[in-house]
């Protein structure tokens, strides 16, 4: 069934885990994270797997910024137009597919309109979809993120208080970015306008 599927392709996230562990020890080193804002505020990372690590550098971004630094940079078009895939199927599985059902671009602007608490109706003329459409796309947004809260916290010990999701949610809206919800895309932004200003809210 799914749970034994998504359980089995979760072992692999977790022997790359303990093989990055290997050698960042080895060598006196600490290992990075790839996870992004927007895999991490819907629970798309493995505990103790791509998510085990020392840093999330990029936990901040969402992934429409991720591709705007890249291009920045100047990493290569094969990279940059390649789809994003978890690598743990033997089948090309693209991560829109298998568990975000649109664009990122278009994800990134639900997230936003999600955590800043957007009206609905905003967010449909944003998308240029109907509204009901919209509302059930922050709804399916509300439930991954709630499911997933433990994903996004160490566990509980003595010493530390596990914040709630609702004091996490206000901190990742208040403190990643600008976005403007006016329009889903802008000249030469894959993701619409977005600027970066700080983040305090971590991982």
């Amino acid at each position: 069934d799914l749970r034994t599927i998504v359980g089995n392709t979760d072992v692999k996230h977790r022997m790359r885990m303990a093989a990055l562990y290997q050698a960042a020890e080895s060598e006196n080193r600490v290992v990075v994270g790839t996870t992004n804002l927007s895999e991490a505020a819907g629970g798309f990372f493995v505990k103790y797997g791509d998510g085990g690590v020392d840093l999330e550098p990029l936990s901040y971004l969402y992934k429409s910024h991720i591709y705007q630094i890249a291009k920045y940079l100047g990493v290569p078009e094969g990279i940059l137009s390649r789809k994003p895939s978890p690598d743990t199927f033997s089948a090309e599985v693209a991560d829109e597919e298998f568990f975000f059902r649109m664009p990122y671009d278009k994800v990134d602007l639900c997230l936003y309109a999600f955590f800043t608490k957007a009206p609905a109706e905003q967010l449909a003329a944003s998308l240029g979809v109907e509204v009901d459409k919209a509302k059930r796309v922050l709804a399916d947004l509300k439930h991954k993120w709630e499911v997933s809260e433990h994903l996004r916290v160490m566990p509980a010990a003595p010493t530390r208080t596990v914040p709630s999701s609702r004091e996490a949610s206000r901190r990742m809206a208040l403190s990643t970015l600008t976005f403007s919800l006016r329009t889903a895309s802008a000249p030469n932004s894959p993701g619409g306008s977005m600027a970066v200003r700080h983040s305090s809210w971590k991982m």
